[in-house]
């Protein structure tokens, strides 16, 4: 593989190079409820879950992954069932389940911090594996405790597994992450670079400046996501 983006062609845009710089630096500082330290050992996970894991291997390839009960041990500064959290949205998550979820011993803030980290890891991975360049070294943990940032709005208990903020407006993908508002904001600065401007999204006619039309790009993303199995 190549490592650097001036090595593709055609070449890589620069908006979108600045993107992911801007948040592989902000996956390794401290978050809401995840130090760097978590955020980097989950990133580290994510990796693994797609490449070295012989129970992912396994749970990928039974008929059904609960059929399989061995479990992640615990490493480092994550437990168990945040290491089995990362690993299976990372590596099967069209097939997670509300009775997983309701099993987990795991803080909703903190779950949903996790998968905003391996989302955004495995997203740039992918960029990277399908352009031929190798994966992003990971980034060194910052030091730092977490912003414990309070919530003070009003949520809705009932639209996910998770509490989200009532939003007027707000596509259902992005509430999903808006119980930890620093999530949903990395989410939102990034998107007009991985895919157009929030306040363009409803608009399908809109030009978000790209070689294929919008309509092109929403063609793709539901191929994908019909591939990824994605219940969304």
């Amino acid at each position: 593989m190549v490592s650097s983006h001036a090595s593709v062609a055609p070449p890589v845009r620069t908006d979108l190079v600045r993107a992911h710089d801007r948040v592989w630096a902000r996956l390794s500082r401290p978050g809401t409820w995840l130090t760097g330290a978590e955020r980097v050992a989950a990133m580290d996970e994510a990796r693994k879950a797609r490449s070295s894991c012989e129970l992912c291997r396994r749970r990928k390839a039974a008929l059904s992954p609960f059929a399989i009960t061995d479990a992640h041990a615990p490493r480092g500064t994550l437990s168990a069932d945040e290491i089995d959290v990362v690993h299976r949205i990372a590596s099967d998550p069209g097939r997670l389940s509300r009775q997983w979820f309701d099993s987990l011993d795991v803080e909703p803030e903190r779950y949903v911090e996790l998968l905003s980290v391996t989302a955004h890891t495995v997203g740039i991975d992918s960029f990277h594996r399908g352009l031929g360049l190798a994966a992003r070294r990971l980034p060194t943990a910052q030091p730092g405790e977490p912003s414990r940032e309070p919530l003070r709005a009003p949520l809705d208990r009932d639209l996910a597994w998770v509490p989200v903020r009532r939003m007027r407006g707000v596509p259902n993908v992005a509430k999903s992450i808006s119980l930890v508002p620093a999530e949903l904001r990395m989410l939102v600065a990034v998107a007009p670079a991985e895919y157009v401007a929030p306040e363009r999204l409803l608009d399908l006619e809109a030009d978000p400046g790209r070689t294929i039309s919008r309509q092109q790009m929403e063609l793709v993303a539901g191929r994908v996501s019909a591939q990824n199995q994605c219940f969304y």
